[in-house]
């Protein structure tokens, strides 16, 4: 490993925190270098020297914002060591943990993320730093892909319709879309002008436009939170992945510092 750190935390807990530094040149991590095992990064519970819950390859890199590690999951494994008077109990086949108390369910990694966030150490979150895109060009980036599976998927947006009572007030012939009739067309004096419409679609602002159907669902504008008080303000501390509608459209908002 590139560098690691076991960190104890409440209840008697110890999370190693594991850094392998991907190989140059190649798809893998360091650690297959003259490795008998797999260099590919873990999360996992670790009780009585025994692995539950194993999360690797693209499960792990899924799940690992909810542990603090939103960028480089791929270089980085955690392990969450419970003592062994934890209140906890091996499943009867060992295949997973249960609780004792309560209704005893089962013990998932998940359950330490607060914990894994919270005590990251200053050199992971630097490094978790390092592995995190531009600001400038990723957003562009993941927009366009986001866009093509949007297309792809052929998610249609859902069309305004004129409602007297609606929240959102509009003028025919103001807005974009809206083709009025030429001048001179024999209309009698102080009448407006004929209004035909192009395009009913309305373009959220900051938003960009599908090119494969003037209805398509559009991407929107994606917005970073590094400071601490805007994460704080807008509520989303500490909150995980959540889907929503078709197409498993993702919302998430990672906080890569301590």
């Amino acid at each position: 490993m590139g560098r690691s750190e076991s960190v104890p935390v409440t209840g008697g807990v110890t999370i190693h925190y594991f850094f392998d530094p991907p190989l140059p040149n190649t798809s893998h991590n360091k650690s297959v270098s003259g490795a008998i095992t797999s260099d590919v990064s873990t999360c996992a519970i670790i009780y009585k020297n025994e692995i539950y819950d194993l999360k690797r390859s693209r499960q792990w890199t899924l799940d690992a914002p909810i542990f603090g590690v939103p960028f480089g999951a791929k270089h980085i494994s955690i392990h969450i060591e419970l003592p062994d008077d934890y209140g906890v109990r091996p499943e009867a086949y060992r295949q997973f943990l249960r609780y004792r108390e309560g209704e005893q369910r089962q013990v998932l990694a998940q359950d330490f993320g607060s914990l894994t966030r919270e005590h990251r150490p200053v050199w992971l979150a630097e490094v978790i730093k390092s592995f995190a895109p531009a600001d400038s060009s990723s957003a562009i980036e993941i927009r366009n892909e986001l866009q093509k599976l949007l297309n792809s998927l052929r998610i249609k947006s859902p069309s305004p319709r004129v409602d007297a009572i609606g929240s959102i007030s509009v003028d025919p012939g103001q807005g974009p879309g809206a083709r009025l009739e030429r001048a001179g067309d024999g209309r009698p004096e102080g009448k407006s002008p004929r209004v035909t419409p192009d395009d009913f679609l309305a373009v959220p602002r900051g938003a960009k436009r599908a090119t494969i159907s003037l209805n398509a669902e559009r991407v929107p504008e994606i917005i970073y939170l590094r400071d601490e008080e805007q994460i704080e303000e807008k509520g989303l501390k500490k909150r995980r992945r959540s889907s929503t509608g078709r197409g498993r459209s993702y919302s998430s908002t990672w906080n890569t510092r301590r």
